[in-house]
């Protein structure tokens, strides 16, 4: 299965998440991506990178997997909804099958998704742009929802991704969404990232320099901000 630029770039946390689970695991174990750690994809991406860059990669997980938890606590009978979901593992580490997982994607990530990870019981898998609306008729609109979108908007253009938030808080009432992002110098040591792992075709465009400036843009409720490499400090 070919894939070129952005797509190509699938087995980049999955290889972080395999390194510092390996390394690490009393900061981050993710037990389902260490059953993929013999991929030659994945060997190939860890013998470029270093710990550091690796450790910023899987940093949003860390948090993003206690963002999650917390609103399935809070909530209870949830919708978990992540676009651009590529070879993510979140379900496999979110322990609580009773709520419900979509995972949304192109129809070739989601094919490869079926063939090295499978489906579980509770995930639902939509094979769809995330900017294309038609999706959004495969998601129960009467529970609470998260939508997840880790290291996917990066690749998208601003208004591309107001857009997207319009159309989704118009859709689903009860909602909330965390994503990752970063600062004008910081898209640019990501760029570089990604093409040291041998990836030349990936182009990001997307970051936030001023969170309420970015909340104000999409009328939406800043709830929190999350300083993912402050959590790395004691490691």
């Amino acid at each position: 299965m070919k894939f070129n630029g952005v797509e190509e770039t699938l087995f980049i946390p999955l290889a972080a998440r395999v390194l510092i689970s390996k390394n690490y695991p009393n900061y981050f174990l993710d037990t389902k991506s260490l059953e993929l750690e013999n991929l030659e994809q994945v060997k190939s991406i860890n013998k470029k990178t270093n710990e550091y860059l690796t450790f910023a990669s899987v940093a949003r997980y860390y948090v993003f997997d206690k963002i999650i938890n917390n609103f399935i606590n809070k909530n209870k009978d949830v919708n978990i909804v992540s676009l651009g979901v590529g070879l993510e593992t979140m379900n496999y580490r979110i322990k609580d099958n009773n709520n419900k997982f979509y995972s949304i994607d192109f129809d070739k990530v989601i094919d490869l998704r079926l063939e090295i990870l499978g489906k579980k019981e509770n995930e639902t898998l939509i094979k769809s742009d995330i900017l294309d609306m038609k999706w959004t008729e495969k998601v129960d609109k009467n529970k609470a929802t998260l939508f997840v979108v880790a290291g996917v908007f990066q690749y998208l253009k601003e208004e591309q991704i107001l857009k997207l938030i319009t159309n989704l808080k118009e859709k689903f009432k009860n909602s909330e969404m965390i994503f990752d992002a970063t600062n004008s110098f910081g898209i640019k040591r990501a760029i570089n990232y990604v093409k040291k792992t041998g990836n030349k075709n990936a182009m990001m465009y997307f970051y936030v320099n001023n969170e309420e400036k970015f909340a104000n843009l999409a009328n939406v409720e800043l709830l929190e901000v999350y300083n993912f490499l402050k959590k790395l400090e004691k490691y």
